[in-house]
């Protein structure tokens, strides 16, 4: 106990006071004395480093080749991640962003804002349907009745029982459409800016509305 009390009070005045030239010149040998004790590599109990390996000339040699970039050092670091392929679907997409933000749950549903402790319990209702569930990204985009309209307009179907990138994976198999994804994320982005309007500027929740802008946006 008498250490630990003591021991801050010295480290304190060293940062704090301008010690004398001497003093240092003490505390550094008394320091590389307790690290080089010594020469040789094998022995016990006196040198915490033997200074023959710790002064020998490293080698560095970079494991991605002669020339650093980026992309070398990305894919050397992340080379034994398995990620989904929906994530290198959506990578071309115009809305790439709000994609990846739906695929790994980070979208501000009140869900997610919840979560963060941002909304309480009576604040994390769906405000596109009339039932009251807690909108998080699945009711959003596939359970809330709206939404099954929209998907329903453009002929897309889900299977809500398996998981998000399973279900993406399953419906873009069955389509015969080659742009299903940019389709699937254009309808998507829409529901979302259609639900910030009801709840910023109190539009109505229009299925026709929805519609024209999602040609609107599919035609750009």
């Amino acid at each position: 106990m008498v250490n630990s009390a003591v021991t801050p009070i010295i480290t304190y005045a060293m940062c704090t006071l301008k010690l004398p030239f001497g003093v240092l010149d003490n505390i550094d040998r008394a320091w590389k004395q307790r690290l080089w004790r010594g020469n040789d590599t094998y022995r016990k109990g006196g040198n915490l480093a033997a200074w023959p390996m710790v002064s020998a000339n490293d080698k560095w040699t970079m494991i991605w080749g002669s020339a650093y970039s980026s992309s070398k050092f990305y894919k050397t670091v992340f080379q034994s991640v398995d990620a989904h392929p929906i994530f290198k679907w959506v990578w071309k997409s115009r809305v790439k962003f709000f994609a990846w933000l739906v695929l790994v749950d980070r979208l501000n549903t009140p869900s997610m804002l919840k979560r963060r402790h941002l909304l309480g319990e009576d604040e994390v209702a769906c405000v596109m349907c009339t039932a009251g569930p807690e909108e998080d990204i699945d009711h959003l985009f596939f359970q809330c009745p709206f939404a099954q309209q929209c998907w329903q307009k453009i002929n897309v179907t889900w299977n809500n029982m398996q998981s998000l990138p399973t279900r993406v994976a399953v419906a873009r198999s069955q389509s015969n459409t080659g742009f299903f994804m940019e389709v699937v994320l254009i309808a998507a982005w829409e529901i979302w800016k259609m639900r910030n309007r009801k709840i910023f500027d109190n539009d109505r929740i229009n299925l026709m509305s929805w519609f024209v802008n999602f040609k609107a946006q599919c035609r750009l």
